[in-house]
């Protein structure tokens, strides 16, 4: 019984130290424990988000529903802890900015949120963060939600979007010793254009050539500062503008990467503009979070991405986090074709190396300077995809989020989703 006992401690030691030796590089994270500020795996998140700017928060790919679980609840310790108080989709600009309009307004309706995403994040999971961001907005320190894409959603782009923008041309026209020629055939294409949004499909060559008319003289205009004074909210229907113009040439001229350099100042002006003296949380796929992605052996991420602009723009205080997952299951659904399987990590592999040295369901690696030479023999990772891609990690992202296990999103009929 003695050496039972003996061999138990012996034991119980080595796994203390597996977690702690290894603490700076991979250190466990207990989701339940964020709130305690003695915790290792909190301090090491306290550690990385501070002195920061921006904190983007990536996701491997779009159906990760234990990823968008454990963002819900950084994203809690974010705020309550941290003191970030925006948080910005990778969804339209203008469609969360009219779902943030509804937030101020008092209308705090789950479903006013969900208007303004993406159908991927139609989910329980992310539901967890939209109820979280709501309950905020009668404290002292509210959340603000917003967007930073150039892209254009659903409800709010197809009931309000060219009434609101008709309104910025009405003011351009008052003050334009050359007034902007806005005809039927514009308010058809602008029209076709928000359909066009967010698909494959090539906006016909006529219906660029009707929104340019308009639209490159318009902004034009807006980049005279006197002008802008005299009209309301002039910066952001310049973005706008900007973001109609260059989603319709985005299919045209592919290798110009267009959505990531838009998102970029998109998420830029909004930062240094409309919250100043705010911290900001972004929820976007790494694959646009991510900085010097030309470096991953991919011919798919060989364009600068958002990352890399927001990483030039703002040094260390742009922190990029990529959650990537050991083995699991994505897609929309359990049932097949709408599934698919990550299969256990391979050797070599951030994934793999997490699992080996830090026996637990979550762990936060840092890719500081510190850890750059254990880093650098870590050579794959699967934070742009269910595989493992050949990368120099320490230089692409800031810092990994490890997911031992993932889980599909739990995806629900609209009616149950929305109810409340």
């Amino acid at each position: 019984m003695t050496i039972f006992i003996k061999y138990i401690s012996i034991y119980v030691l080595l796994t203390i130290c597996v977690h702690y030796s290894f603490g700076q590089i991979v250190t466990a994270v207990d989701l339940e424990l964020l709130s305690d500020t003695n915790a290792p795996g909190t301090i090491a998140l306290r550690s990385a988000f501070t002195n920061r700017k921006i904190v983007a928060l990536g996701e491997s790919t779009h159906q990760v529903g234990t990823t968008f679980m454990v963002k819900a609840k950084l994203i809690k310790y974010l705020h309550e802890q941290m003191g970030y108080n925006v948080i910005l989709f990778e969804s339209g600009m203008y469609d969360c900015f009219k779902a943030e309009q509804y937030l101020q307004s008092g209308d705090t309706s789950v479903k006013n949120l969900l208007d303004a995403l993406f159908g991927i994040w139609w989910n329980t999971e992310t539901q967890e963060t939209l109820r979280y961001i709501i309950s905020t907005r009668k404290t002292a320190h509210p959340i603000h939600f917003g967007g930073f894409d150039n892209q254009f959603m659903y409800k709010y782009s197809n009931q309000s979007f060219a009434q609101d923008i008709g309104q910025a041309l009405d003011s351009i026209n008052v003050i334009d010793a050359s007034p902007l020629q806005v005809d039927s055939m514009f308010w058809k294409s602008l029209k076709k254009q928000i359909r066009y949004s967010n698909s494959f499909e090539k906006l016909p060559i006529n219906d660029t050539l009707a929104l340019s008319r308009v639209l490159l003289p318009a902004i034009e205009s807006l980049d005279d500062s006197k002008k802008a004074k005299r009209i309301h909210n002039a910066m952001f229907w310049k973005s706008q503008m900007v973001n109609i113009v260059s989603d319709y040439r985005k299919l045209y001229f592919p290798k110009l990467a267009l959505r990531d350099s838009i998102m970029a100042v998109n998420l830029q002006w909004i930062a240094d503009s409309v919250y100043t003296q705010d911290k900001l949380i972004v929820w976007c796929a790494t694959a646009h979070s991510a900085y010097n992605t030309n470096l991953v052996n991919n011919k798919y991420y060989q364009n600068k991405s958002m990352g890399s602009y927001l990483k030039s723009t703002y040094g260390d205080r742009y922190y990029s986090l990529a959650f990537t997952p050991n083995m699991g299951w994505g897609g929309y659904s359990m049932k097949w074709p709408f599934r698919y399987r990550i299969k256990a990590a391979k050797k070599g592999s951030i994934e793999c190396y997490a699992a080996e040295k830090c026996f637990c369901d979550y762990a936060f690696i840092s890719c500081n300077n510190d850890n750059k030479n254990e880093i650098e023999r870590i050579w794959k990772s699967k934070i742009f995809w269910r595989k493992e891609t050949k990368m120099p990690l320490f230089k692409i992202v800031d810092g990994v989020f490890y997911i031992k296990n993932m889980n599909i999103p739990t995806y629900r009929v609209l009616q149950k989703i929305t109810n409340k």
